[in-house]
């Protein structure tokens, strides 16, 4: 609404009245001349930011208003961009423009429709005395209720058997701890049979590696002959009359002079 108009006046009297601790925040828009719509869209949609995030101006109703005049005075609110505004806006609007027999397309769009500003201030925020009232009013039926409940309570321990709650206690505990038994007993077995197959897969895997290790080519009485400048020697031809090679032993390591050498087809 306009920040100077006697409609903004006029709520904001009533507002304080019904509750005047009531935080009231003001988006100023010119609501008469050319404009009009833009000032009013752009209000709104400022409003609507407002009351989508968590912000320091956070609002949870928007007053679209303004006084009473001519058509084509409220002419501004019969306009398209700002009936697209209230429509898009995801806040709750209420329109409070002109007079009770004044309508405008905006009031079509919005949420509600109050016939007059001061009409829309009433609609939005209740009364503090009869909140206040209302508020006394449940503090005491929760209060008598509690009370009714809490004498109830007292009235059947008062009359009821001790040693047959104890005996009904007992039994419920005797039942929990069975019941508490069986799963601790499933629970450990659970574990052991985890852990036994996970021991089993390690000593598989353990034994797999080991069949693979040069050590245990080594203990099935083979060798490794190493060139101290090329290293593992794989074929024959990477061996040279007269060279001198380190060959490792299942229990140590010998260095021998090659005086002879043959291929495969040679020696068998």
């Amino acid at each position: 609404t306009s920040p100077t108009g006697a409609a903004l006046q006029d709520m904001l009297n009533v507002l304080k009245r019904r509750f005047s601790s009531l935080r009231i925040i003001i988006f100023p828009a010119s609501v008469q001349g050319e404009d009009a719509k833009y000032e009013i869209a752009q209000a709104i949609k400022c409003a609507d930011y407002h009351y989508r995030n968590d912000t320091d101006k956070k609002v949870d109703v928007l007053i679209v208003s303004r006084g009473g005049g001519s058509i084509e005075d409220l002419w501004a609110f019969n306009e398209e961009n700002v009936a697209r505004a209230i429509f898009d806006a995801d806040i709750p609007i209420i329109t409070g423009i002109g007079h009770e027999i004044d309508f405008t397309i905006s009031d079509f769009c919005a949420d509600l429709r109050a016939p007059t500003p001061s009409a829309a201030a009433e609609i939005v925020v209740k009364n503090r005395e009869d909140l206040i009232n209302s508020i006394f009013s449940n503090k005491l039926r929760i209060e008598i209720a509690f009370k009714n409940i809490y004498e109830k309570i007292l009235y059947r321990y008062e009359r009821c058997n001790i040693e047959k709650i104890h005996l009904l206690f007992e039994r419920y505990y005797q039942v929990i701890a069975q019941d508490f038994t069986y799963i601790s007993e499933k629970i450990r077995n659970g574990f052991r049979e985890k852990y036994g197959n996970t021991k089993q897969k390690l000593l598989f895997l353990m034994d797999k590696l080991n069949s693979l290790s040069p050590l245990s080519i080594l203990n099935r009485g083979y060798s490794i002959m190493i060139d101290k400048d090329s290293g593992i020697i794989r074929k024959y031809n990477q061996v040279k009359t007269g060279g001198l090679y380190d060959v490792i032993l299942q229990e140590g390591q010998i260095e021998v002079k090659v005086t002879n050498i043959k291929n495969k087809n040679e020696f068998l």
